[in-house]
């Protein structure tokens, strides 16, 4: 770019040049016209003597020539109209001047004095027009090259804001976007113009956008297949065990039965050392003869040799000869079971009878299809009964349009009953439910106004169903609180009272609902919906505590595939630092001075938005994911405060809330020790946040490591203080620093008589004992003017500011920094 300005300006000067060079000649043909000028003069003021004339000259012209043409001029020539010289100054007489040449400039002028012609010859040196040119071409040279390089400069900078720059910022963040897929707020694609490059960008942002939504959506679906998976891998262990079983018990049958069959065949030829009933009917139904064994038999069909057979087997066995086929049958006399293999022998007109006592055979089959059907344990149907009844039910409902329930429960704590007492005593337990759930169902099937319908199973390790028929959601729920009340009666284990609890999930479907219903009735699918229903309700009462009853609506189903999908995601949030850190302010109720915050953790998620930290919190604890995102957060709020201190105020504080189940890890104190140690921060400008209820159930393990912390010099601060607990003497059994009053006291604290006495109670004893009090929710003037009256020290609340980001509360602290030296200057002004 700068050569091609150089040879534009190069080709726009060039005509310049010559135009130059003919200014300077024309300039001193105009000097020499000023010297012909006194030349002239002189000769028309000495116009009658010669010899004056010549003295004139010579005393006049040296001083004309060298004010015009100074050291330039080589000759200056005064010659008559016949070309005699007169005059000469400064070189000889030219006899015959050029007008220009390699050296010298010739100008001529012709002059009239009086009635005198003369002819003036003025030589100037050459030198002048390369001197005076060469000086010209610097000097253009030299603004060509300024101008050449202010042009390219600013040519380079106008490229370089608004082409390179977005260019390289796209690239940038494209490369961004290709490592960090699930952080999209930290590669978010800006848009520099409304041109075609920022038309490109927007598509790219737009681009990215949509594949974080795909992205998420295929993570969500990605754990839903999991869970199925597992579902379905842990029922196809199941089904394949009992399958196993029965084929089991079944080949052994088959077994018995060929061997049976084949002694039948061996012993057709010996029926009198046959110990199998052997007969042989005729075509009119006579009996003919019935070998030894064949006595029981023969009594319970109530004949006798040569008398003929009741008439019904008389008409049956006149069908077989009319048929001519053998044939096989299995009949039931009183309580045993014989099979039948019938002959007929058309040609001499009778059937020969061979049966077989299959009574133990039946038997086996019996308890194989017990084994494959049932709990062994608690002799309750199984997981497979359960459901091969659920889906002739639901079949049936889609043809009767009716209505039916499922209830499915667990116990609670059962696994510690486990792990403490054993096999047997939890088998024990099980029993325990099993009788008492099937008392109460005996009780209700007796009841006036309804009878009960119900199947009750065990599908799992602690987890029974009852599928209710014909039973709506509101008896369902009713009789469930009769079952659950009848569970939860003391009973003794161990010589110990122990009470069982268990949350349950109801669910209810109908005819109409299934034949609209996405997944069909026959398919596996369609029943394990809603089975699943009423399980996802069963693991929302378990949230809620022990002993709830949850009933499935259609948002309850959403917000559990919520939880899963988010439960999936947020192990990847917390390690590639999606989840951020807000700053609520702490102001010195007094005078209004910032004097630190409390760091909470906020997830913008890129689909749901900001999730609730209640929800992501419980989920977290609930996956073991905890540890790291306390961990995390500690970090980032520590070395953000400390970045405060070295640049705002190096007395600011930071609060952070430690959840129960991070006193867990042991290694909980040396990580804050290191951190320490690696910010170099002060220690007491560091809060930890306790709830109430963690120090009233903490062991000795979770009192040691707050008496660690404390010894490193940190504050320790019991969140939500006088929410449930009544009992004071915590206080004196922790090293605790603050009471903060929890936002509930504070919310009508304007206008009720009862939060403004606990609040004061409140502030009064920590007073009492040296402890610092801080406010929570503080939203309105009012609070804020009873709250400093009463003696209370800190505020935090939307009254204030809402929790930011760190470079929005760095601005507030210097908005209340300069807010305080404005009142520090007014009051100085004042007096006060």
């Amino acid at each position: 770019m700068f050569v091609s300005i150089i040879l534009i300006e190069s080709i726009v000067l060039f005509p310049s040049y010559f135009s130059r060079k003919q200014d300077i000649i024309l300039e001193y043909e105009r000097r020499g016209s000023d010297a012909s000028a006194a030349v002239l003069d002189t000769l028309d003021y000495y116009a009658e003597d010669t010899i004056a004339r010549l003295w004139g000259l010579q005393q006049a012209l040296p001083d004309v020539l060298s004010r015009v043409y100074g050291d330039k001029l080589k000759s200056f020539n005064l010659y008559s109209d016949q070309g005699d010289p007169l005059y000469a100054y400064h070189a000889q007489f030219t006899d015959s001047p050029n007008r220009h040449g390699p050296d010298v400039i010739q100008y001529e002028w012709v002059l009239n004095a009086g009635s005198q012609t003369y002819l003036l010859n003025v030589t100037v040196n050459a030198e002048i027009i390369s001197t005076s040119l060469i000086e010209f071409i610097l000097q253009a040279l030299g603004v060509a090259l300024l101008v050449a390089v202010c042009v390219t400069l600013i040519t380079m900078s106008v490229i370089r804001m608004k082409v390179l720059l977005p260019i390289l910022r796209l690239r940038e963040q494209l490369d961004l976007a290709s490592e960090t897929l699930t952080h999209p707020e930290d590669i978010v694609i800006e848009v520099s113009d409304h041109n075609e490059l920022g038309a490109v960008q927007s598509s790219f942002r737009h681009l990215l956008i949509k594949q974080f939504e795909l992205l998420y959506q295929l993570q969500a679906k990605e754990a839903e297949l999991q869970f199925l998976n597992d579902s379905i891998d842990s029922r196809v262990q199941e089904r394949t065990l009992q399958f196993e079983t029965a084929n089991i018990a079944l080949q052994r049958s088959l077994e018995d039965l060929n061997q049976a069959h084949r002694d039948i065949e061996s012993l057709a030829t010996f029926p009198e050392e046959n110990r199998n009933p052997v007969l042989r009917i005729d075509q009119n139904g006579v009996l003919l003869y019935a070998n030894p064994a064949s006595e029981w038999f023969v009594s319970v069909l109530n004949a006798r040799v040569d008398e003929r057979l009741p008439s019904r087997w008389c008409t049956f066995l006149s069908k077989v000869m009319a048929n001519g086929r053998s044939r096989k049958m299995v009949i039931q006399a009183l309580k045993r079971y014989f099979k039948l293999l019938l002959v007929p022998v058309p040609r001499k007109g009778y059937i020969n009878i061979y049966a077989e006592d299959i009574t133990r055979e039946k038997s086996n089959a019996a308890r194989a299809r017990k084994l494959a059907f049932y709990d062994p344990v608690t002799g309750l149907p199984n997981r497979v009964m359960f459901f091969d009844e659920l889906r002739r039910v639901a079949q049936r409902s889609v043809v009767q349009s009716s209505q039916h329930s499922i209830v499915v429960f667990d116990l609670d704590d059962f696994g510690v009953i486990n792990e403490t007492f054993g096999q047997l005593t939890g088998d024990r337990v099980l029993r325990t439910v099993a009788e008492r759930v099937k008392s109460v169902l005996k009780d209700l099937s007796k009841g006036e106004e309804t009878v009960v319908n119900v199947m009750f199973a065990r599908v799992g390790a602690d987890e029974f169903a009852l599928l209710l028929r014909n039973t709506a959601l509101a008896k369902a729920h009713q009789y469930s609180a009769k079952i659950f009340a009848n569970l939860s009666r003391p009973f003794t284990l161990h010589e110990q009272q122990m009470a069982l609890t268990a949350p349950a999930g109801i669910a209810t479907f109908d005819g109409e609902a299934l034949r609209n219903s996405e997944a069909t009735i026959q398919s596996e699918s369609g029943m394990d919906s809603c089975f699943r229903h009423a399980q996802i309700a069963m693991r929302m009462a378990a949230e809620q505590g022990k002993g709830a009853t949850v009933c499935f609506e259609k948002d309850l189903g959403e917000l559990y595939q919520r939880r899963n999908t988010l439960a999936s995601q947020l192990k990847r949030a917390i390690e590639v630092a999606e989840l951020r850190v807000y700053y609520q302010p702490k102001v010195d109720a007094v005078s209004g001075q910032i004097i630190g915050a409390e760091a909470l953790v906020r997830w913008p998620h890129p689909v749901y938005g900001f999730v609730p930290p209640d929800e992501f919190i419980s989920i977290a604890e609930e996956n073991e994911l905890i540890h790291p995102l306390g961990t995390w957060v500690m970090e980032q709020a520590v070395m953000q405060t400390t970045k405060w201190q070295m640049t705002v105020n190096e007395k600011m504080r930071i609060a952070v809330n430690l959840s129960p189940q991070q006193f867990r890890d042991s290694a909980l104190v040396e990580r804050i020790k290191n951190l320490l140690e690696l910010t170099g921060i002060n220690p007491a400008t560091i809060e930890l946040e306790l709830t109430e209820s963690m120090l009233m159930t903490s062991g000795a393990s979770t009192i040691d490591a707050l008496t660690r912390l404390k010894a490193l010099g940190l504050k320790l601060a019991i969140d939500d203080f006088g929410t449930g607990y009544s009992s004071l003497a915590y206080l004196s059994r922790f090293p605790v620093d603050t009471l903060k009053i929890d936002r509930s006291f504070v919310m009508h604290l304007q206008d009720s008589a009862e939060d403004q006495s606990i609040c004061r109670a409140v502030i009064q004893l920590a007073k009492s004992l040296g402890l610092e009090t801080v406010a929570e929710g503080v939203e309105l003037e009012a609070q804020l003017q009873w709250l400093a009256a009463n003696g209370c020290d800190l505020i935090q609340g939307y009254y204030y500011s809402p929790p930011l980001p760190a470079q929005e509360f760095l601005e507030l602290i210097h908005r209340n920094a300069d807010l305080m030296n404005t009142a520090l200057s007014v009051s100085r002004k004042s007096g006060i």
